[in-house]
């Protein structure tokens, strides 16, 4: 009751971020933004428009019920999908699960074998709250690799699309001209980019018909654009708090070298014979360089490196290899699909990395497809370094 006029108000809910000529008026607010339904009808300015809209949570449900074909997971689609909930007072369980799982797997990872441990992760954890396209990307990617574990939960692919298409969109004004400043979240930000890029597509795969090729490429590419995004920071990030994660890298590389007269790298030696079959020169030694680099990247990732080392080896290559290499590869010219075949194998020895697990078997199968049974002997080796549990070859 109305202590001044005596009337009774009209029953409503409560809305908690509503605008203030709905609070006034006593009536929910639909929070629409720049403004809301009230407002609009009623033709007066909306309080709404001077403030940021809040994150309506998605709510959280435990039901893992029969699977449904896979949403799409690329950003042109995904506001579209990205509403699921609309409660402005639940709390997001679902969101809190994928920062939990932010903390314990991949913040962790960042102290492996790095001076001063504790001090990365915490340096790490303040700037993913500090720089929302950070935040929005390292969840995005929980939430996919919840999903690599829990695949009856369509709702985590949901809301990997979401915040991913959010990321991109925020960061995308750094990217067109990056400061020293931007550069430190910016390369975290690049990892991410390429572990959702592989997981997703990988997903995307299973079910549809698309180009593997093109689609594996497209991952190559996109990370190796951030990658000269970021040179010309190297040497400031370098003298940053993630400079031991850089050094830790680099000095790891250091030592990738093996002697190929060894009988042990048979497999190597074969694959070399077959690009110096190659007639243009240009050609030959694109494939040579991609050969070496990758058969050094097996050898050390056989000595059973950390997580962080396993990353890069893999990263490495894809962003290592040249146009020329690629063109050959589009044309399927069989000498790079089996190159490829091997880089397979790199994958698959790479147990550590989730986001690559499912990239073996499809790139055995895309190339199986391309080349004929006369291939069938240079290809036995992959084919069983790709279906054992464990790799003992090198």
């Amino acid at each position: 009751m109305d202590k001044e006029t005596g009337r009774k108000r009209k029953s409503h809910f409560k809305s908690r971020n509503g605008c203030i000529e709905c609070k006034r008026r006593h009536q929910k607010c639909d929070e629409l933004h720049p403004q809301c339904s009230s407002c609009t009808r009623l033709m007066v300015k909306c309080s709404l428009g001077n403030i940021s809209p809040p994150n309506r949570p998605i709510e959280y449900s435990n039901d893992h019920s029969a699977r449904s074909p896979l949403p799409s997971l690329s950003p042109s689609n995904a506001d579209e999908i990205a509403s699921i909930g609309s409660s402005s007072t639940a709390i997001n369980v679902l969101d809190l699960e994928l920062y939990n799982n932010f903390i314990l797997e991949y913040a962790a990872a960042l102290s492996v074998g790095i001076p001063l441990q504790m001090e990365t992760v915490r340096s790490y954890t303040t700037l993913v709250f500090e720089k929302r396209y950070l935040l929005h990307s390292q969840m995005a990617v929980s939430a996919l690799q919840i999903y690599y574990r829990e695949d009856s939960r369509q709702s985590l692919l949901v809301r990997a699309a979401h915040l991913q298409n959010t990321a991109l969109s925020l960061a995308k004004p750094h990217m067109i001209a990056l400061s020293e400043h931007e550069s430190v979240p910016m390369l975290f930000l690049a990892s991410q980019i390429a572990i959702y890029g592989l997981a997703s597509e990988a997903l995307q795969l299973e079910s549809s018909s698309a180009d593997l090729l093109n689609k594996l490429l497209d991952c190559f590419r996109l990370v190796r654009g951030i990658k000269t995004l970021l040179t010309p920071h190297w040497s400031y990030m370098l003298n940053s708090w993630v400079g031991p994660l850089l050094q830790y890298g680099m000095t790891t590389e250091s030592g990738l070298s093996f002697d190929f007269s060894s009988e042990k790298f048979v497999q190597a030696k074969m694959l070399r014979s077959l690009a110096l079959g190659l007639e243009v020169r240009e050609q030959r030694q694109a494939c040579l360089d991609a050969i070496d680099m990758l058969f050094r990247f097996m050898s050390f990732e056989q000595q059973n490196v950390d997580i962080l080392t396993s990353a890069r080896l893999v990263q490495q290559w894809a962003v290592s290899i040249c146009p020329i290499f690629e063109t050959l590869l589009l044309q399927h010219k069989p000498v790079t699909l089996i190159i490829l075949v091997h880089y397979a194998v790199l994958l698959s020895m790479s147990k550590q990395l989730w986001w690559v697990k499912k990239w073996p078997k499809l790139i055995l199968e895309y190339v199986d497809r391309h080349l004929g049974e006369e291939w069938n002997d240079i290809l036995s080796w992959p084919r069983m370094m790709i279906s054992k549990d464990s790799h003992t070859y090198f």
